[in-house]
Order: structure tokens, then C-alpha cells, then sequence
């Protein structure tokens, strides 16, 4: 299981972080702070970003506020997406 959530610029604006960690769902009780990851959008190469977003549609997600945040996550990744080569 994903757990994750997104910053940005206001509701709409660029997304500048995102907060994730993995767990096995056998060991959702022992997640610890420091075991969060932050990816930093704009620090980070677009096909790490991209990839990571990836991993995100493949695993079960645990989040709040959802809505917005795959709002974000899908914009960008399409946004990306298109800004890769080929």
C-alpha cells in the first residue's frame, strides 16, 4: 500500500512535492515518520517523476483528500508526459 499527498501552488497552480511511502499491507503498523519519502518535483529528472507516478497506479493508495490529489498527480503526469522525449 501507497500512502501519499501532494503539494502545490494553490488549488490549481504547479505541483512542487510529493509525500509518499510504501508499506506491505502485513506492515501498515509499523510506518514510521521516517520512513516517508519526499520527492521534489522540480529537483528531479521528469522520468523519475513520471515512474513514480507509475508506481502509484500500480498499488492499492491510502491518502486524504484524494480527490485533489490525483487531480494533481494526473495533470502532471500527463503534462510530463508530453514534455519527454520519445
Amino acid at each position: 500500500m501507497i500512502f501519499f499527498d501532494t503539494e502545490g501552488v494553490g488549488s490549481t497552480g504547479p505541483l512542487v512535492t510529493i509525500q509518499w511511502a510504501y508499506r506491505p499491507y502485513n506492515a501498515l503498523r509499523d510506518l514510521r515518520r521516517e520512513d516517508v519519502e519526499l520527492h521534489k518535483i522540480w529537483d528531479n529528472p521528469l522520468k523519475e517523476t513520471l515512474e513514480l507516478i507509475e508506481l502509484f497506479c500500480e498499488e492499492e493508495i491510502c491518502g486524504f483528500n484524494l480527490v485533489h490529489d490525483w487531480f494533481q498527480i494526473n495533470k502532471w503526469y500527463n503534462v510530463f508526459k508530453q514534455l519527454t522525449p520519445e
